[in-house]
């Protein structure tokens, strides 16, 4: 058992080295307040660790569906956020479980972490996140409309070198 903490005019000892005496109720106070803090400070610590990562460097793990919990851990975001930019962005959509859980695809932490690098690192506002979203999903959308088309053409060709109409 280690000894009780050094008197100051006994310096050979450390710190480390002691076992601090605490009242039960002191030890319970400390207790909840350590455990309050943690609550508290561990996703804010999280979210911060998580701020300088862009969101293709996170990793996401492999599952078709995730719970609110699960995606506040990878996004570091806490779950009312989640709820709250769900209302605010219409790319946000989980689906609901038979008990109302909501149940998020991987496509939809994406996007997560997309709109939290537009808020958090470029310093968007929401409806400047939500213009930038909708305009560049109109991009993909005229892409793939062009896309289509150009391999609609080349279809046609190789079917009229086959010989068909």
């Amino acid at each position: 058992m280690r000894p009780p903490c050094p008197e100051p005019d006994k310096p050979e000892l450390k710190i480390e080295d002691c076992v601090l005496k605490i009242d039960p109720p002191a030890a319970n106070l400390i207790y909840s307040i350590f455990n309050i803090q943690l609550k508290i400070f561990n996703p804010l610590l999280i979210g911060l660790a998580m701020r300088n990562e862009k969101p293709h460097d996170i990793k996401i793990p492999d599952k078709l569906y995730f719970k609110i919990s699960e995606v506040s851990r990878i996004s570091g975001l806490p779950s009312h956020v989640l709820r709250f930019w769900e209302a605010e962005f219409k790319k946000i959509n989980p689906r609901r479980t038979a008990s109302g859980q909501r149940s998020y695809t991987r496509k939809d932490i994406e996007t997560i972490l997309e709109i939290k690098h537009l808020l958090y690192d470029k310093k968007f506002t929401i409806e400047g996140a939500r213009k930038y979203l909708s305009a560049r999903s109109g991009t993909d959308a005229h892409l793939s409309n062009k896309l289509l088309e150009e391999l609609k053409a080349e279809l046609k060709s190789i079917r009229n070198l086959l010989g068909g109409k």
